[in-house]
């Protein structure tokens, strides 16, 4: 069964060959959020199994889009 992580950072770069093993395998799917904004709606919009967040995120601290995230569905 495929994972699906969501990572919200406008670091892609950085990122991508650090989890380039798990995508490579088909074991993890990948997604990216640039901001909090897009992060918290493709949290609504698709629920991952994972999310990873840089705390100096732009546009919203991400321990405030993770406070928002917990209050999905609560």
């Amino acid at each position: 069964m495929q994972r699906r992580l969501l990572m919200a950072t406008e670091k892609r770069a950085f990122f991508e060959p650090i989890l380039e093993n798990l995508v490579k395998d088909g074991r993890v799917a990948v997604d990216w959020a640039p901001d909090s904004a897009t992060a918290l709606a493709r949290v609504k919009a698709a629920r991952p199994d994972l999310l990873i967040v840089d705390a100096r995120i732009e546009s919203r601290d991400g321990f405030d889009l993770c406070r928002n995230v917990l209050q999905v569905d609560a």
